[in-house]
């Protein structure tokens, strides 16, 4: 399983330190490996207010790529606007 964690930079208000906006299942044999593709829609960085409604903030966000052990030992990173290709390997 590979995850994409999001946080953005510079939050103003309460908001999770990061969050899982994307994954893609992936069966590997010990040792192999391949290359995956993980598309995150832009509403998926969003969040609820209770005066606005689901809203996407303006601004950088750090994703945090990696399997399931990975992404919370050591994972690869890469920052990115709304839009952008991340290529952190």
């Amino acid at each position: 399983m590979v995850q994409v964690y999001a946080r953005q930079r510079n939050v103003s208000g309460v908001r999770p330190v990061r969050s899982l906006v994307g994954f893609e299942h992936v069966t590997l044999d010990p040792g192999e490996t391949a290359h995956v593709d993980v598309s995150v829609p832009a509403e998926r960085f969003g969040f609820y207010k209770p005066r606005d409604g689901h809203v996407v903030g303006s601004g950088t966000y750090r994703l945090d790529i990696g399997s399931i052990s990975a992404v919370n030992r050591r994972p690869s990173t890469c920052n990115a606007l709304i839009g952008d290709r991340c290529r952190p390997f």
